[in-house]
């Protein structure tokens, strides 16, 4: 008995001296004495608790082996001793709940495991109340709605947008660098679809339009500087619809017209920088085809006119175009083939002009009639002080005829003129009996910077009825109600025959 009872203590203690043999113990100093890390190994392994610390003694992480598999809590702390991150482990896989935090104490992220795999919950922040990712993942997959947001290195959002299922779903969000929006728009399964808004850098808009399965849809808007310029309509990401372009020096239209199927088509009207009709005409397959228009505005008197008309073919001109002078009578007219010109024919009447030297300017000296290609008769001006006095008319060589008084005295027609004295530009429209065709017609628009005159038309009839309007909203009208390009204004009638016939001016003047 006495021999079992000695055999069983010196076992004993030779199993705890064996045990007590595998455990080492470990720890590092910094340079300046400062425990850098402490622990033990077991079997070489690192096992139980170990501890580390910053330079200064304070506490840094502390981990959980058992013979060098992760196991229990882990935590690690800021240098200003606040807790930095905490997880935990089962034989070496993460499972559970793990959170991180910011070093003012607010929580930086959040996420759950069960066996190493992310599951449930989940949230990270950029910054304080700044949520960088927000969703849920099934077995280490993200599923379901989510929000997954972006950051400048200064702070400032770059990106906000949602996820649905690993898809862009629901609103989307950019922004420059200084932290000014620069996209909002919004998303269906990874694709554009609703009303979206582009800025620039300083906060202007820069464009507005909607989107439909990721294709342009609807209106979309063009801004420069907060000022709209281009309006375009689209069909599922074709142009398809009213088309406009404008001048936003001028607040004025450049051109307006319509697509069809990506192209030009119907009706066009294209305008010069005085806001007046440059050209107008029908568009078919992206091509000028039909009759079309071609005007001018004369730059010191501001006086507008047609110039030309003719037919195109496929964007080219084609048959009979007649082209006219100041007064709108036929000049000459010219017969196209494909574009090229085949024949020029003088039939109308071609005003001749002279340069000045001591002015740097053009004046009329008179006149040529001409009957297909013929010369038919020349009217020469008499010319005293800058005034026609007399008119003669030659024809073949000979002196025919010689008006008897000044010509100016002899004039049997009302010119009408404007002059804008406000602050904004004025636009204007005319409703006079027409000298040519003895018809009561609309002019519209004339287009008036501040201070300026204009020589807007000619009529043989004291009555003639004028509305007019500026930028700001202001107008002068009266009770005749006509229909200008769709719309119905009140016009004013004036009676020129206590004035006499020649030059009648109606000065704009705003308060």
């Amino acid at each position: 008995m006495m021999y079992k009872h000695l055999l069983f203590v010196l076992l004993f203690v030779s199993i705890i001296s064996s045990s007590f043999a595998q455990l080492k113990q470990h720890k590092t100093y910094y340079d300046n004495g400062k425990v850098e890390e402490e622990g033990q190994y077991k079997n070489d392994k690192m096992h139980g608790t170990w501890k580390y610390y910053y330079d200064d003694g304070q506490l840094y992480a502390i981990e959980n082996y058992e013979e060098g598999v992760e196991v229990g809590e882990w935590v690690s702390y800021y240098e200003n001793g606040q807790l930095e991150t905490k997880v935990n482990y089962v034989n070496g896989v993460l499972n559970g709940l793990a959170l991180a935090y910011f070093e003012d104490g607010s929580l930086q992220g959040r996420a759950t495991t069960i066996n190493g795999v992310l599951e449930g919950d989940y949230i990270a922040y950029e910054d304080v109340d700044k949520i960088k990712e927000k969703g849920t993942y099934k077995n280490d997959e993200k599923v379901g709605l989510w929000i997954e947001n972006k950051f400048y290195s200064n702070g400032n959002f770059k990106e906000e947008a949602q996820y649905l299922d690993g898809k862009k779903h629901g609103s989307h969000k950019k922004y420059f660098e200084n932290g000014q929006i620069a996209l909002i728009a919004n998303y269906t399964n990874d694709i554009a679809d609703g009303p979206y808004k582009e800025y620039n850098k300083d906060g202007t808009l820069s464009e507005t339009g909607e989107a439909l399965n990721g294709e342009r849809h609807g209106v979309r808007k063009e801004y420069r500087y907060g000022e709209l310029s281009e309006l375009t309509t689209y069909n599922n990401g074709q142009k398809e619809g009213r088309y406009e372009d404008w001048n936003i020096d001028k607040n004025q239209l450049k051109e307006e017209g319509f697509y069809k199927n990506d192209e030009k088509s119907g009706y066009w009207k294209l305008y010069d920088s005085y806001g007046n009709i440059e050209e107008e005409g029908p568009y078919k397959k992206d091509e000028k085809n039909g009759y079309w228009k071609i005007y001018l505005t004369n730059h010191h008197s501001k006086k507008y006119r047609k110039y030309s008309e003719g037919n195109y073919v496929d964007g080219e001109r084609d048959g009979k175009w007649i082209f006219y002078n100041r007064n709108e009578e036929q000049e000459y007219y010219t017969i196209y083939k494909n574009g090229d010109e085949v024949e020029k024919v003088k039939d109308g009447i071609e005003y001749i002009s002279k340069y000045d030297e001591t002015d740097n300017s053009y004046y009329t000296e008179g006149e040529k009639h001409y009957k297909n290609n013929k010369l038919i008769k020349t009217i020469k001006y008499i010319i005293k002080g800058n005034t026609i006095v007399d008119k003669e008319v030659w024809v073949n060589g000979k002196l025919e005829s010689k008006a008897s008084e000044g010509y100016e005295k002899r004039i049997d027609y009302y010119k009408i003129y404007f002059k804008n004295k406000c602050s904004k530009k004025a636009q204007v429209a005319l409703r006079i009996l027409d000298m040519k065709t003895d018809n009561w017609t609309t002019k519209a628009w004339f287009n008036l910077q501040t201070n300026e005159e204009g020589y807007l038309a000619d009529t043989k009839n004291a009555i003639f009825y004028y509305y007019a309007e500026d930028s700001t909203g202001s107008y002068w009208g009266g009770e005749h109600r006509k229909n200008v390009d769709g719309r119905q204004f009140g016009f004013k009638k004036i009676d020129m025959s206590s004035n006499g016939k020649g030059k009648y001016f109606i000065t704009l003047t705003c308060n």
